[in-house]
């Protein structure tokens, strides 16, 4: 098992939390407490759900992303003619 109980832990979703308990059995054996008091279970893997992906690491994760959408000038506007057929 990758997760060891103290160990300091980031969640896509929910932030920086500790793990509190490690069980040999089940689907979710993790448990993660986070300082507002939540406490979630993860799979051995990190992952929330049993068909999610990862969602529990080590370390804060970085992401990428546009946080605005792109500006009209960027998109390339097209015109379609539609005609009747005959």
């Amino acid at each position: 098992m990758m997760f060891k109980v103290g160990q300091e832990v980031w969640c896509l979703l929910f932030g920086k939390g500790e793990v509190i308990h490690v069980r040999d059995y089940g689907d979710f054996p993790v448990e993660v407490k986070y300082p507002n008091g939540r406490i979630c279970e993860y799979t051995e893997r990190g992952e929330l759900f049993k068909t999610s992906s990862r969602s529990l690491f080590f370390s804060k994760p970085k992401v990428q992303a546009a946080e605005e959408p792109p500006f009209i000038s960027e998109i390339e506007e097209k015109t379609v003619i539609i005609k009747d057929a005959e």
